[in-house]
């Protein structure tokens, strides 16, 4: 068994097979320590210490490790994790929680893997048998754009706020945000900000949307393009929500719309003074 420097092996084994001949005796061995009698106990401390030195290791990796230490050793919680491999009980936590807590979204991104899939619909997100649709665990990876740690714990706050708000969206809402994230490349102090600019906007009274922007008499809805653009953000969104809730009502319209089918247009000429010219 295996329990550190797997990849480097398999590196080696490449590195051999596409050497040429003059220069294999570079990769034909391969320095290695053999262990006897190690217990699982000890294969499981040294794989994860491992692992951890690697520099492309990331959180959601560290967290899936230790919760397979976990159950392997029907470990109770964190604090029990922490003492087995003598690590710090308040990193475990959080590392575990991001495991445990977060949907295979959030996963994805702290891993680097490709976000566009969740770009649909929660119910196209599901498998055959009803579970999470997630990416497998070795499909490609960007370390370039691997969200941080606590970057993925503040937008799993955002997408439980979509599972309330917008029923349906969780993931598409959020993959958007976190892809613009990794785009315009946002430390995780922005990304808090943001999320909690986002869930308290939500919590606050429904703004009202000025008069002059929006005009609605029953039958057709205008808006003030060049106030519009002058409009704080607060306004933008009641905005939006008033004209959801229209495009929501088309049913209603569409009955007004027929009422009204046969009635006549009338154009009305103005009046003129009969001794006018």
């Amino acid at each position: 068994m295996v329990i550190g420097g797997e990849t480097r092996w398999r590196a080696v084994e490449l590195l051999h097979a596409e050497a040429p001949e003059e220069d294999k005796a570079k990769y034909a061995t391969l320095r290695c320590e053999i262990c006897i009698g190690v217990s699982d106990v000890e294969c499981a401390r040294r794989a994860l210490d491992e692992n951890i030195a690697r520099e492309d290791l990331n959180a959601m990796d560290i967290g899936a490790q230790l919760a397979t230490i976990r159950e392997q050793n029907d470990l109770r919680d964190a604090k029990a994790v922490a003492e087995f491999i003598n690590m710090d009980v308040r990193n475990v936590r959080t590392l575990l929680a991001l495991h445990d807590n977060c949907p295979p979204l959030i996963h994805a991104a702290v891993r680097g893997q490709d976000l566009k899939p969740f770009l649909r619909p929660d119910n196209e997100l599901v498998t055959e048998d009803g579970g999470a649709w997630s990416p497998p665990l070795d499909a490609r990876r960007d370390s370039e754009r691997m969200l941080a740690r606590d970057g993925g714990i503040e937008f799993n706050k955002l997408y439980l706020h979509f599972q309330k708000t917008k029923p349906g969206k969780a993931n598409s809402e959020t993959a958007e945000r976190i892809i613009r994230a990794l785009d315009e490349k946002w430390p995780v102090a922005t990304i808090k900000n943001y999320v909690q600019s986002t869930v308290n906007k939500a919590k606050s009274p429904t703004t009202r949307v000025p008069r002059g922007i929006v005009r609605n008499d029953g039958a057709t809805l205008s808006i003030n393009l060049r106030q519009l653009a002058a409009a704080p953000d607060a306004e933008v969104e009641a905005i939006r929500a008033q004209i959801e809730q229209v495009i929501a009502d088309r049913a209603k319209y569409r009955k007004q719309s027929s009422d009204d089918s046969s009635s006549t247009a009338q154009v009305v000429e103005p009046v003129r003074d009969d001794d006018g010219p």
